[in-house]
């Protein structure tokens, strides 16, 4: 988190956490060796909000993760349909601007969304 700023929102996914202040969106890997494992790797990221332009989601369901990913410009989308859905979720895992979470994790995840939706300009 940057000084100064109030961190309004944030969430903790799967290997990395998402959060929201007054002027950026911050995602940051948790660490540990099952982040490195899974190609989440070490760091932080800092989008301003003014760079946003949309945000991609996907619910979690009982069978597998959801994500949400911050879209910036020039970057194209995580595609796929029901039958792609893993080969999907593995590209967001591996992505530095999405963020996965479980089923018990969407209500907070769904609460910084909107958040970040009322936010950008």
């Amino acid at each position: 988190m940057t000084r100064g700023l109030r961190v309004a929102l944030e969430a903790a996914g799967q290997f990395k956490t998402i959060s929201l202040d007054d002027s950026a969106v911050t995602i940051k890997s948790n660490g540990g060796m099952m982040a490195v494992l899974s190609g989440q790797g070490k760091g932080t990221i800092r989008i301003p909000l003014r760079q946003i332009e949309s945000i991609e989601w996907r619910d979690a369901s009982r069978l597998g993760a959801g994500y949400i990913r911050i879209c910036v410009s020039g970057m194209a989308p995580l595609k796929g349909n029901l039958m792609a859905g893993v080969h999907v979720l593995r590209a967001a895992q591996n992505d530095a601007n999405s963020v996965l979470f479980k089923l018990n994790k969407a209500q907070e995840f769904e609460r910084i969304r909107n958040a970040i939706e009322r936010a950008i300009p």
